[in-house]
């Protein structure tokens, strides 16, 4: 008698099991689950930092759930995916960002207005010595016209800023007291500065460094830069800094060697 009470129960359990089986498979999912479904398909494969708004709607959409519609969405694994494939985009663009060297800011009138007329920048850190200090801190500006005229008027200005606030007073010396080295690919170029506007160090074109600098900046190649000042035949000052061209590729610009 026990064993066929125990034999009905079993038979009850899984008659009730198969019913809630059914009743679950019958159960059709809400309007909002699909609708998020249908957002997290059209993310598609996550390629470009453009897709961040897709991303950030279908997970809004998808935190807007409740609980049990959450759990009736099949794809929010992929949702997931989308959003830490997103995130190492991310991640590289903003490391790319950190080492972009080149911009293109506007010049200024006499006002110190902004003009309509763009040029490129560089911004470099290095180190400099003289009597008083060695090792120190250099920030140095570099900056150009974006289109070369192939004409004597082309030229690369170089500012050195001490401490990173103290631009280096080269006025005073003169153009024939700068001396400029240069490697690339370990070949060595050198010149004395073309001329000195203020204390910004005018590179121009028919310098023995000009073609050489400008060619390795459109061949993306790393440029070595040691620059020496002179009175009276002694070494005063020694600036040391590499130049590389990260941030150009972005710039519209012509420079011709």
């Amino acid at each position: 008698m026990k064993d066929k009470k125990k034999v009905r129960f079993i038979a009850i359990v899984l008659i009730m099991a198969v019913f809630c089986c059914m009743c679950a498979c019958g159960k059709k999912k809400s309007e909002e689950a699909v609708a998020v479904e249908e957002l997290i398909d059209a993310i598609g494969e996550v390629t470009s930092l453009d897709q961040g708004e897709a991303i950030n709607e279908a997970q809004t959409a998808f935190d807007e759930l409740t609980e049990e519609q959450q759990e009736e969405v099949e794809n929010r694994e992929i949702l997931e995916e989308a959003e830490r494939a997103w995130l190492t985009l991310q991640a590289a663009e903003l490391e790319r960002l950190a080492n972009l060297h080149w911009d293109e800011p506007f010049y200024v009138d006499d006002f110190g207005d902004p003009t309509d007329e763009a040029y490129c920048r560089g911004l470099f850190s290095g180190t400099f010595k003289n009597s008083a200090t060695n090792g120190a801190n250099l920030d140095i500006m570099v900056s150009a016209d974006k289109m070369f005229s192939k004409t004597s008027m082309d030229h690369f200005s170089i500012r050195l800023i001490e401490y990173g606030r103290l631009t280096a007073n080269i006025s005073r010396l003169g153009a024939g007291n700068v001396y400029i080295k240069v490697k690339i690919d370990n070949q060595t170029y050198d010149d004395y500065a073309s001329m000195l506007i203020g204390d910004d160090i005018i590179i121009q074109r028919g310098n023995a460094l000009f073609s050489p600098i400008v060619t390795a900046l459109n061949e993306e190649k790393e440029i070595k830069i040691v620059i020496e000042t002179y009175s009276y035949y002694q070494v005063m000052a020694t600036y040391e800094f590499t130049m590389d061209s990260n941030g150009l590729e972005d710039i519209d610009h012509n420079w011709m060697p």
